[in-house]
């Protein structure tokens, strides 16, 4: 079994990390009340981006390839 690096299993070190990775599954400026919810402009950033690298044949119509839909229903916004 390999040990750990001196302080790396410490209370104040773990919560450190967790805070790090939260950064990155939680963005500055995320409002937890979106979960679920595409948002237009980073779906158009997506599929040009695909559309460039030949993953899609054709541009995407932002307006026709997603739908909120669910979204809007299961939390009545």
């Amino acid at each position: 079994m390999a040990e750990s690096e001196e302080g790396s299993s410490t209370r104040e070190h773990q919560l450190t990390m967790m805070e790090e990775v939260a950064k990155l599954i939680v963005p500055e400026g995320f409002n937890a009340d979106d979960i679920g919810k595409t948002n237009k402009e980073m779906f158009q950033q997506t599929a040009d981006i695909a559309y460039k690298f030949g993953v899609i044949k054709e541009k995407a119509n932002v307006d026709e390839a997603y739908t909120n839909e669910i979204f809007e229903m299961a939390t009545s916004k």
